[in-house]
């Protein structure tokens, strides 16, 4: 007879494997991924510790779960990252939003009001996470992202329509060897 699968059962088995393996936030880790492959939110794992795992939902929550313990990054694996009020798609062709550039972000919106009509260069774009804040908050500003590599561009323009988005220009270009026009 085939073991049958619970949401708890996964939690307890994959926060010790997560744990062996050194992932951080081994418990985090495992529900999140959860959330992911159950559609839901982390409160109702809590309320469901007993619902069973479909065939379907086991093998995704393997994959999963060995894609992280080999160490990628989490946002990869769900192909999202959060960047202030932003849940941005994410992918090995862009770097996953850092701390450090809400920190610049948020020195940029401190530094200007709103209205303020702004021509705003992003060189190195990735996922579009700085282009479409600011954009998105200096709506009479032109932003222009640049990034060398088309997938990552093709990343940020997702992301950019998935809030529409229309004041930044995206270029696929080699900023050294290439110098956008203009202020």
């Amino acid at each position: 007879m085939e073991k049958i699968w619970t949401v708890l059962e996964i939690i307890n088995w994959a926060s010790d494997f997560f744990a062996q393996k050194g992932v951080d936030s081994p418990r985090l880790t495992i529900e999140l991924l959860l959330c992911d492959v159950l559609q839901c939110k982390r409160i109702d794992l809590y309320t469901s510790f007993d619902k069973p795992l479909n065939e379907q939902e086991l093998a995704k929550t393997r994959e999963y779960v060995i894609r992280r313990a080999k160490r990628e990054p989490l946002q990869y694996i769900l192909g999202k990252a959060h960047f202030y009020d932003f849940e941005l798609n994410v992918d090995c062709n862009v770097l996953i939003p850092r701390p450090e550039t809400e920190e610049l972000a948020e020195l940029i919106l401190k530094s200007y009001d709103s209205d303020a009509i702004l021509n705003i260069l992003d060189i190195g774009t990735g996922s579009g996470c700085l282009s479409i804040l600011l954009a998105d908050k200096f709506k009479n500003s032109k932003v222009t992202a640049c990034d060398i590599n088309p997938k990552a561009i093709e990343v940020a323009k997702s992301n950019a329509k998935k809030y529409n988005i229309n004041n930044i220009e995206f270029l696929c270009l080699d900023i050294i060897n290439n110098i956008p026009q203009g202020k």
